[in-house]
C-alpha cells in the first residue's frame, strides 16, 4: 500500500536521520529493498546510480532528484554501502522492512511497509514525467 503524501511528510519529520534517508532513497529511487540495500556509494556519481536489479537481473542508471541529492551529501559514509543500521553495518531487505514498519506503528500507522513506497515513486515520475 502506498503511503499519503502528509503521512510522507509526517513520517519524514519524525524520523531518525538514518531511517530518513532509507526512506527517501526508496522514494525516489523506485527499487526494491533488495536493490536499496544492496547501493554503493561507488555505484553514485554525483547525479545518478548505477545499479543492477537483484529480481530482474537488469542494469539501471537511475537519477537522483535534487532533494535526494542533498540528503547524500549530508550522509556519513561509514560503510561501502550506501543505507547501514543504526551501529554502521549494512542492512538487508528483512532488516530494511522491520526499521520502517517499528516507527509506523509507533506513529500509529498499520499497513504500510518499505515495498509500498515503489508505489509512491512510480506516481512521483509520472507526475514529473507530465510536467
Amino acid at each position: 500500500m502506498s503511503m499519503s503524501r502528509g503521512r510522507q511528510k509526517r513520517f519524514l519529520r519524525e524520523a531518525r536521520p538514518s531511517l530518513r534517508w532509507a526512506v527517501k532513497l526508496a522514494l525516489y529511487t523506485g527499487q526494491r529493498r533488495s536493490d536499496l540495500v544492496k547501493m554503493k556509494w561507488s555505484q553514485f556519481d554525483g547525479e545518478f546510480i548505477e545499479v543492477r536489479q537483484q529480481k530482474t537481473g537488469a542494469s539501471l542508471s537511475i537519477p537522483f532528484h535534487k532533494e535526494l541529492r542533498l540528503e547524500l551529501k549530508n550522509m556519513p559514509r561509514v560503510a561501502n554501502t550506501i543505507l547501514v543500521g543504526e551501529r554502521g553495518a549494512p542492512l538487508t531487505g528483512s532488516s530494511l522492512s522491520v526499521m520502517v514498519r517499528k516507527p509506523l506503528r509507533e506513529m500509529g500507522v498499520d499497513g504500510y511497509a518499505i515495498h509500498g513506497l515503489r508505489k509512491n515513486a512510480e506516481r512521483m515520475l509520472v507526475v514529473v514525467t507530465l510536467k
